[in-house]
């Protein structure tokens, strides 16, 4: 068998819907040649009428394997797209350390925090007050016995 654009053996035609359209499947079986068959001439089958016969054979005809490779085109795109986000989600993520211990992550502190803490600072001497005037030279007055209270 063969693919043929045309019919050139009579009946030039498909021998099961009897269009003229090609392209044929030229199945190279001349009919007028068999002594047991009442036919006569080439036995071609129209692209339509194998996409049928598929059918029924439970193949998928062309229609139906453009649907399924867009399909699967579309979905293979969703997955990627899908695929990025959830790595993108998974960097940023934050998790509560309770939520690592409840998942059995084991937590183990790297040796810088196990420096004991530092001494505290001690406190600044406090400053004691004086009084300070504007005017130099210039002394508060003191009081006499008989002026004080």
């Amino acid at each position: 068998m063969q693919i043929t654009q045309t019919a050139r053996h009579l009946p030039a035609a498909c021998a099961v819907c009897m269009g003229h359209m090609g392209p044929f499947a030229d199945t190279q079986v001349d009919l007028g040649a068999v002594e047991d068959q009442n036919g006569f001439g080439w036995l071609y089958v129209c692209k339509k009428c194998v996409g049928t016969m598929a059918a029924l054979f439970g193949f998928e005809t062309p229609e139906q394997v453009a649907a399924r490779s867009e399909l699967m085109a579309s979905a293979d795109a969703r997955i990627t797209e899908l695929e990025a986000q959830l790595e993108a989600e998974r960097e940023n993520k934050v998790v509560k350390l309770s939520e690592l211990e409840d998942m059995g992550v084991v937590l183990v502190a790297p040796p810088a925090f196990d420096l004991p803490a530092p001494e505290p600072e001690p406190e600044p001497a406090k400053a004691e007050k004086s009084v300070r005037h504007v005017y130099s030279g210039w002394e508060p007055p003191t009081l006499s016995d008989d002026e004080a209270v």
